[in-house]
C-alpha cells in the first residue's frame, strides 16, 4: 500500500503522546497538515499504545460571510485548505464510528451514508463560531443523532482567538434518541457519559429509519 506522505508534525506527535501516556483511545480533533504541497484539515486518532488508527480529511470546507452582522466575521477555508475526498470509519471494541469535522455537520447526506454502513457513533469535532454555534450547533447535532439513531460525540473549541473569531464551545454527548447526556457549555471542561451498544439497539428497535431509499 502507499504510505501517506503527511509529515508527523507537532500536532500528530502531541495527540499520539496523549494517547500512550493516558492509556486511552484518543479521537484527536483536527489539525492542519501538509499533503503533497496542499494544506488539509486532518482528524488524527490513536489507540492506547500510541498506534495510529484511521484518519479523516475534512471534505466540506467552511465558508461564512457575516460582514453585515454584529459578528463581522468573514471566513473561507478554501483560501487555505484543500478538501478531502472520502468518508472514513473507525472500528474498535464493538463500535463503528463515522468521522467528521466541523462544517461537515451541515451535510446530512454524509451522515446518512455512514448509517447505511452500520455506524453506531458519530464523532464531530468542531470550532463553530459564536454566531453560528449559538444559532445552530445543538439543533444540528441532535438532528444527526435522531435521524441516524446514533450516539454523537462532539468536542468543540471555545474561546476568543483574535479580533475576528470567537468559538462557541458547548461540547456535547448525545444519545441515539436525541437526549443530551453531557454539555460542557461555556469555558474549558471535561465531560463524560456512559454509552452502550444496547441503547443503540433499543432505539433502533422502536423506530425503523435506517434504510436506503435508493437501494
Amino acid at each position: 500500500y502507499l504510505v501517506d506522505p503527511v509529515a508527523k508534525n507537532e500536532h500528530y506527535e502531541n495527540i499520539q503522546r496523549l494517547a500512550s501516556d493516558s492509556g486511552l483511545y484518543i479521537l484527536g480533533g483536527s489539525a492542519a497538515s501538509l499533503l503533497n504541497g496542499n494544506v488539509i484539515n486532518r482528524n488524527y486518532n490513536f489507540a492506547p499504545d500510541g498506534t495510529e488508527l484511521e484518519h479523516y480529511d475534512k471534505m466540506n470546507l467552511f465558508a461564512v460571510n457575516l460582514a453585515k452582522t454584529s459578528a463581522k466575521t468573514v471566513i473561507n477555508e478554501a483560501d487555505v485548505y484543500t478538501a478531502g475526498n472520502e468518508t472514513k470509519t473507525l472500528e474498535f471494541e464493538g463500535w463503528k464510528m463515522g468521522l467528521s469535522i466541523c462544517f461537515d455537520l451541515r451535510f446530512p447526506e454524509m451522515f446518512r451514508h455512514y448509517s447505511f454502513q452500520g455506524v453506531n457513533l458519530l464523532t464531530i469535532s468542531a470550532a463553530f463560531t459564536v454566531a453560528t454555534g449559538k444559532a445552530h450547533w445543538q439543533t444540528l447535532l441532535r438532528a444527526r443523532a435522531i435521524e441516524n439513531q446514533c450516539y454523537v460525540i462532539a468536542p468543540a473549541q471555545w474561546g476568543k482567538h483574535n479580533d475576528q473569531i470567537s468559538t462557541w464551545g458547548h461540547s456535547l454527548i448525545i444519545d441515539p434518541w436525541g437526549e443530551i447526556l453531557a454539555n460542557a457549555k461555556d469555558g474549558e471542561a471535561l465531560i463524560h457519559a456512559d454509552i452502550s451498544l444496547e441503547k443503540v439497539e433499543e432505539v433502533r428497535s422502536r423506530m425503523k429509519v435506517l434504510y436506503n431509499p435508493l437501494g
